[in-house]
């Protein structure tokens, strides 16, 4: 059977055992060495001399290196599995927030310090009313099937000393603006505190990441499997707000996921008539 990474011509080149699962491990292309084995035969020797003159040939000084962490290796895993198993796709429109800001201003105002509204406080409720109504984007896909999912637990991305994080707003369903707000605010100390858990990272039903801070407008977030889309949260300007939402093309087609932001939009313009 043939080994996952070994091209059939690399099958037919002689090479040892554990020559073999040394190349494998570093990427090496063997019809670029010549092996110095019984027959022609390349050895892990032969390896260890390609990779070594591999390293001398660059011209640049390696000034830090740094490894993964624990969460960062999870993280890089399910992003490299998403980016090359889930054919996805990204629809992207402003909405106006104006009535929106207007009301978020008057709310907070009357807040203490130690509560306030934030656009994505808002988002997480319209998303939640949305939901009712296309119930296919709060879902995830296992097994060739596709699980529609009764609880709403949103991940929100957070960036932090220690990378990016992206914890879970869990049972959503039924809370109001302040409770979500208050929810919101919790987990995003415990990622900057560096205390999160490992259940605050799991059973995540649709994603949420903002990079309007870093002033980005559009951008094209990668979905976070099992999950089948995300949001993604862009600078607001002149009372628009930009958004990008990714999706799973297996499971959703473009027309839904314009319906979905167009539900989406209508939702969070409600706020200016007292919606919550």
């Amino acid at each position: 059977q043939k080994e996952e990474g070994v091209s059939l011509k690399e099958e037919k080149i002689k090479i040892a055992p554990i020559a073999r699962k040394l190349a494998l491990a570093k990427g090496v292309d063997l019809s670029l060495i010549n092996g110095s084995g019984p027959g022609g035969a390349i050895t892990k020797k032969d390896i260890e001399g390609y990779l070594s003159k591999t390293r001398e040939k660059t011209n640049f000084t390696i000034k830090e290196v740094r490894k993964l962490t624990g969460v960062q290796k999870i993280i890089a895993e399910r992003l490299t599995y998403s980016y090359k198993n889930i054919p996805q796709f990204t629809l992207c429109r402003k909405i106006d927030i104006a009535p929106l800001l207007s009301i978020r201003k008057e709310v907070n105002a009357l807040l203490d310090q130690q509560l306030y509204l934030s656009l994505v406080d808002f988002i997480i409720k319209a998303l939640i009313l949305t939901f009712k109504k296309f119930p296919e984007f709060n879902a995830i896909f296992e097994e060739e099937n596709y699980k529609f999912i009764k609880e709403i637990n949103i991940n929100l991305a957070v960036a932090t000393d220690r990378g990016l994080m992206v914890p879970v707003l869990k049972n959503l369903e039924g809370k109001d603006i302040f409770e979500i707000a208050q929810l919101r605010r919790e987990i995003a100390d415990k990622a900057l505190k560096g205390k999160l858990q490992p259940e605050d990272f799991e059973d995540g039903t649709f994603t949420i990441t903002n990079l309007g801070l870093q002033g980005i407008e559009y951008f094209n977030p990668i979905i976070n499997p099992p999950q089948v889309a995300i949001l993604g949260i862009g600078q607001s300007e002149k009372m628009s707000l930009p958004l990008s939402l990714s999706m799973d093309h297996r499971i959703i087609d473009g027309a839904k996921g314009a319906d979905f932001l167009q539900l989406l939009s209508k939702e969070l313009a409600s706020y200016q008539k007292g919606g919550d």
